[in-house]
């Protein structure tokens, strides 16, 4: 049944497309099936506004220089960090002194606040990293709560948990629109 949905939806779109442009929506639809699979995670990622600068040679998984987190009505940008990196390097981050801003924003204790930091960025990232997004984008421009992953050079795939909390009209047009996965994941063109 899956593998007739996925032939249909390719099927339809393949009409007078080029090759490149319909291995990249292959790609799509394969990011979505890894992200539907992981959907109870996905929550974390609604206030995060992210973007990978390449694969990190050491340990394989996306080179992050920071993170914006949004909380309340204030973005705070923590350092991207790898489950490798000794306290020490984490110190001389850039964003490193914003681990304790968020922990006090978060209302954490002092003595947990670091670690729980640490810990937060680390799976952020992996989290994206197993995904294979290069971008993450959750709730955009206070447009709504939804995340926009950046799959490809022409493709993203956006996750809307409820379309009741979705306030943009743009936003509530497209997710009325065709270009979905399912009830709540959608593939969007870039450009």
């Amino acid at each position: 049944m899956k593998t007739a949905f996925l032939c249909m939806i390719i099927l339809t779109f393949a009409c007078g497309r080029s090759e490149q442009e319909i291995d990249q929506f292959k790609y799509t639809y394969e990011f979505y099936k890894r992200a539907k699979e992981r959907e109870p995670e996905l929550g974390m990622l609604l206030n995060v506004n992210i973007k990978a600068r390449g694969i990190d040679p050491i340990d394989s998984i996306y080179d992050v220089l920071s993170i914006d987190i949004k909380v309340n009505d204030s973005i705070i940008t923590i350092p991207g960090i790898k489950s490798y990196m000794d306290d020490s390097q984490i110190e001389q981050l850039p964003f490193f002194k914003n681990m304790e801003k968020l922990g006090q924003y978060m209302d954490l204790p002092p003595s947990a606040s670091y670690d729980s930091i640490k810990h937060l960025s680390i799976r952020i990232i992996d989290i994206m990293s197993n995904l294979k997004a290069f971008g993450v984008h959750g709730s955009p421009n206070n447009n709504g709560e939804f995340i926009i992953f950046n799959v490809t050079s022409d493709y993203d795939v956006i996750y809307v948990p409820d379309k009741g909390k979705v306030y943009y009209k743009y936003w509530k047009e497209y997710f009325a629109s065709d270009n979905t996965f399912d009830e709540n994941w959608y593939y969007r063109k870039n450009n």
